[in-house]
């Protein structure tokens, strides 16, 4: 997934510092790199999403906001963070 795990340290590191904007970024790449074949960057989502769905929520509602309406790069991650939302406000409630 990352190519050395520096690299994912980072990542998080400025994910956290900066939040909403780097996530912007991150889905750029994506969008501008997948049609290439360039898998790095939505390995990186990919990792986010799955540190929201574990230890922090407010990085998936940060992702739902930031992705696009419309992508086709991106229509299953956007999927994912939506379903994943659901999942979590249910056993919030429960």
């Amino acid at each position: 997934m990352f190519r050395r795990p520096a690299e994912e340290e980072t990542i998080f590191h400025v994910v956290k510092n900066l939040g909403e904007r780097v996530i912007l970024f991150i889905i750029r790449i994506v969008q501008d790199f997948a049609p290439i074949g360039e898998v790095a960057p939505l390995n990186w989502l990919e990792r986010l999403i799955k540190v929201g769905k574990t230890d922090n929520f407010g990085l998936l509602v940060e992702m739902k906001c930031s992705l696009p309406q419309e992508t086709l790069a991106l229509r299953e991650k956007a999927v994912e963070v939506e379903a994943l939302q659901v999942q979590i406000r249910r056993a919030l409630k429960q």
